[in-house]
């Protein structure tokens, strides 16, 4: 999580940062993100969300 911290401080710093969260379903890559979100919110950045499902197999 230090390193998304990070990230997100150089974010609101003026540098532009790309952090992809990848793994196997169940490994918590949703509770990382919202913890990032609420840190993100807690330094004044506007979080949006956005989903994508896969669809008959393939890949989204």
């Amino acid at each position: 999580m230090a390193d998304l911290q990070a990230a997100m401080d150089r974010v609101v710093a003026g540098q532009g940062q790309l952090v992809m969260l990848a793994g196997e379903p169940g490994i918590g890559k949703t509770r990382t993100a919202q913890e990032l979100a609420s840190y993100a919110e807690s330094l004044g950045s506007r979080v949006l969300w956005g989903w994508c499902y896969e669809r008959d197999g393939a890949p989204p």
